[in-house]
């Protein structure tokens, strides 16, 4: 069965060039012009494996798109943005917003099948290589499968970036981790890196974990706090 892909934007003949190089790569790709509260139902409800968000739609912005989906907890799609625009703000703030990538749209279409691939091979292994279902360290438990955490019971829904990093650190708990080795292993690659985003993330999951959770080894990275 092939994997789905949203394309979501207002730009019809670039994002027909797009899904043609998808379809053609065996994805079921698919075009939404509009950011509109029914068209997003429409794609939650399809649930496709990636959305490829435009950052610059006309009744919103890809980054508060973005936001939208990843509070709606029934979603569980990698969130691609997709922008002209090679600014470090507007980067860190689609990852704030729960991004799983930021694309260029300067990217060679190679290495944009190449982040697609690699991104849904490392899901597939993921739930390949864990038997177990649920991750445990203190009062929190990682549910794998669900992509889920839970504190003292409660829920707490992490963006998949947050959540595969907290799952690194919970399955090494001695490690401690740089930078840019999170990078590389959370992300697939090691182009790109950015130690702010790195930073951001982990901020982001001692503010729904707990600040005590992660604790930072000065100079060197972050590992589990004992």
């Amino acid at each position: 069965m092939s994997s789905s892909i949203a394309v979501l934007s207002n730009n019809k003949n670039e994002s027909l060039d797009l899904i043609s190089l998808l379809n053609k790569e065996g994805y079921d790709a698919l075009f939404y012009s509009d950011a509109k509260k029914q068209t997003l139902e429409n794609i939650l409800n399809s649930s496709p494996r990636i959305v490829l968000i435009d950052l610059d739609l006309e009744i919103t912005d890809g980054i508060e798109v973005c936001h939208f989906l990843k509070n709606e907890k029934k979603i569980n799609s990698f969130l691609f943005i997709f922008s002209d625009r090679n600014e470090e703000y507007i980067e860190i703030e689609a990852f704030k917003a729960g991004a799983d990538d930021y694309i260029l749209k300067t990217i060679n279409p190679r290495l944009l099948l190449k982040k697609i691939s690699a991104i849904l091979n490392r899901s597939k292994q993921n739930k390949a290589n864990f038997e177990q279902k649920q991750l445990v360290f203190k009062d929190v438990i990682v549910d794998l499968y669900s992509y889920t955490v839970y504190k003292k019971n409660t829920a707490i829904y992490l963006p998949r970036k947050d959540f595969e990093i907290l799952q690194l650190f919970i399955l090494n708990p001695q490690k401690v981790y740089s930078r840019e080795e999170i990078h590389r292993i959370v992300w697939s690659t090691e182009d790109n890196f950015n130690p702010r985003i790195i930073d951001v993330h982990i901020r982001k999951i001692r503010e729904k974990v707990g600040n005590y959770f992660i604790e930072t080894i000065k100079g060197v990275g972050y590992r589990l706090a004992a």
